[in-house]
C-alpha cells in the first residue's frame, strides 16, 4: 500500500494533518508497485503554485513524479533529486485554484495511485493578466512561459511588486510578492541559466540613491543562494560570465557602468560623465536600459536624458559609437524614424539594432523600431517597425526581443501591455492588465525544471 500524506501550507491547516491516505491501486493491466512507502505532498510556504513531494528511499527508491491538472494528460518531472533517508521533487508549472493529481513512477516500476492537491489560492493584490489573442502555431514555441513583474493591484510603480512567472494562457504559475522596501523592474536570468536575478532596487522606495540596492540569486524552491551588493542600482543590470553583474550605478547626477564579482569586488567600467564631458555637454546622466553583446564583449547603454544609445567596450571603457540625440550620434533614414525615450536596446542575431520607443515627440504609441547600420555613411537605416496605428502607449520603460523563430516580443512597460508580433507584423499572442499596470523586464522561458538546484 502506497500511503500518501497531504499537507497544507496555505489553507488554515496543520502541517502535520494527513488529508488522504489511498491504498495502492492499478489497472487490471499494470503491476502493483511491491511492498510499502509513504509519499508526502505539500505546498512549499510563501509558493502555494509549488508542490514537495518527498518519499522514504527504503520501498520506493528512486523515480520521477507524474502530475496532471484538470484531468489532462500526465507530465512528467525530471527524476527526484536524492535526500537524507529518500527523494525529493518539485511540480512546477501548475497555476493558482487548481487541483493537481499527483503519482510516483518508480525505476522499473508501475504508476502508484495518484491523489490530488490543490494548490494555494489567488492572491488578492496579484494583478490578473487578461489574454487578448493567444495562437500556438505563431508564437515561438520553445517559449511557453514568461518571466516578468509588476506592481501589485492598489499600489503605484513604487510600491509593492510582483515577480511572477506566467504561461501564454495567462495562468500565472509561480509569484512572490517583494517588500515595501524595494521595487523588482528588471528580474532577469542568471548566465547560467539556472536561478533567476532578483532586483531589490531601493532607489525609487527608500530614496537613498541606491545605496542599498542589492540583486538576489533565487532559484524556484525559493531559495537565494548569493546576493550581491550594487550600490546606485536604479534600473538596468545584465549579468556576466563566472557570476559577475554589471548595472547603471547613480553617482550625483551622473552615471557610471559598474561590475560586482561573486566575491564582492567591485570595478568601474565607464563614467558617463566623461563621455560627456568629451561633447562639451554637462554631466547629467540617467540611464533606463543596459545589454551586453557576448559575440563582441560590448554594452549598449541606453540613456534617457539624451535620448541616446551608447556602445562601450568593456575591455577598454571606451564608447565606441552612439545613436540617438546627442552630439555625434549616427544620423536615421529616414529622418522620421528616429527613436525617442528609447527603451531595451539590443543587437540582434542578424546584426541589426532592436529598439522600443516612442513614436514621436510628444507621443500618443510605444513602438518598435528595427535599424540596418550602414557603417559607410553612419546611419540607422529602419528596416522593420511595429505597433504604429494601434494606440498602445507605454509611458516609462519598455523593451524589445527579437525570438528564435523570428518573432518579436515587446513589452509595453508601464503601459501594462505584452505583445508577439510575426515578422509580418501579425500579433501571435497579446495580454494586458485592468488599472495602472508597469511590466518589468520580461524574459520567455522554455524550462522551469533549469530554474532549480542542481
Amino acid at each position: 500500500m502506497l500511503i500518501i500524506t497531504l499537507i497544507s501550507c496555505n489553507a488554515g491547516l496543520d502541517r502535520d494533518s494527513t488529508l488522504a491516505e489511498l491504498p495502492d491501486t492499478a489497472s487490471p493491466d499494470t503491476t502493483p508497485t511491491s511492498g510499502t512507502a509513504s509519499a508526502v505532498l505539500q505546498l512549499l510556504p510563501d509558493l502555494p503554485t509549488v508542490i514537495e513531494v518527498t518519499w522514504p528511499s527504503d520501498r520506493v527508491g528512486p523515480g520521477i513524479v507524474q502530475f496532471r491538472t484538470d484531468d489532462g494528460p500526465w507530465r512528467n518531472t525530471p527524476p527526484a533529486k536524492e535526500v537524507e533517508g529518500g527523494f525529493r521533487q518539485l511540480v512546477l508549472g501548475v497555476p493558482y485554484d487548481t487541483n493537481v493529481d499527483v503519482r510516483l513512477l518508480p525505476d522499473g516500476g508501475d504508476p502508484s495511485a495518484a491523489t490530488t492537491i490543490r494548490t494555494g489560492a489567488w492572491p488578492e493584490s496579484l494583478p490578473v493578466p487578461i489574454v487578448l489573442k493567444n495562437d500556438p502555431a505563431l508564437w515561438e514555441p520553445t517559449a511557453p512561459w514568461l518571466i516578468t513583474s509588476m506592481n501589485r493591484d492598489g499600489d503605484p510603480r513604487t510600491g509593492k511588486w510582483w515577480v511572477f512567472i506566467m504561461d501564454r494562457a495567462g495562468q500565472v504559475v509561480w509569484a512572490q510578492e517583494t517588500s515595501l522596501d524595494w521595487v523588482s523592474r528588471h528580474v532577469s536570468v542568471s548566465y547560467d541559466q539556472r536561478a533567476l536575478l532578483i532586483d531589490r532596487d531601493t532607489f525609487w522606495t527608500l530614496f537613498d540613491g541606491g545605496d542599498a540596492s542589492t540583486i538576489e540569486r533565487t532559484t524556484l524552491d525559493g531559495v537565494i543562494s548569493h546576493s550581491y551588493d550594487v550600490p546606485g542600482l536604479h534600473h538596468p543590470f545584465v549579468p556576466l560570465p563566472d557570476g559577475v553583474i554589471a548595472w547603471g550605478e547613480a553617482d550625483n547626477g551622473s552615471e557610471s557602468l559598474q561590475k560586482v564579482h561573486l566575491n564582492g569586488v567591485q570595478e568601474e567600467i565607464w563614467h558617463c560623465a566623461d563621455w560627456r564631458e568629451s561633447l562639451g555637454l554637462g554631466a547629467g546622466c540617467g540611464s533606463n536600459a543596459l545589454w551586453w553583446d557576448e559575440k563582441t564583449d560590448r554594452f549598449l547603454f541606453s540613456f534617457w536624458s539624451s535620448d541616446t544609445v551608447v556602445e562601450i567596450d568593456h575591455a577598454t571603457g571606451t564608447a565606441l559609437r552612439w545613436f540617438g540625440n546627442a552630439p555625434g550620434s549616427w544620423s536615421f533614414d529616414p529622418p522620421e524614424s528616429q527613436f525617442w525615450w528609447q527603451h531595451g536596446a539590443v543587437y540582434t542575431e542578424a546584426g541589426t539594432l532592436l529598439v522600443s520607443t516612442k513614436d514621436q515627440l510628444p507621443a500618443d504609441e510605444t513602438i518598435v523600431r528595427e535599424y540596418r547600420l550602414n557603417e559607410t555613411t553612419q546611419t540607422l537605416e529602419e528596416v522593420w517597425n511595429f505597433g504604429e496605428d494601434r494606440g498602445i502607449f507605454g509611458p516609462y520603460m519598455g523593451e524589445a526581443h527579437r525570438l528564435p523563430n523570428g518573432n518579436t516580443l515587446h513589452v509595453y512597460g508601464a503601459g501594462g501591455h505584452l505583445a508577439e508580433a510575426t515578422p509580418s507584423g501579425e500579433v501571435a499572442w497579446e495580454v494586458t492588465w485592468k488599472g495602472d499596470k508597469h511590466n518589468g523586464r520580461t524574459t520567455p522561458w522554455l524550462d522551469l525544471y533549469d530554474l532549480l538546484p542542481d
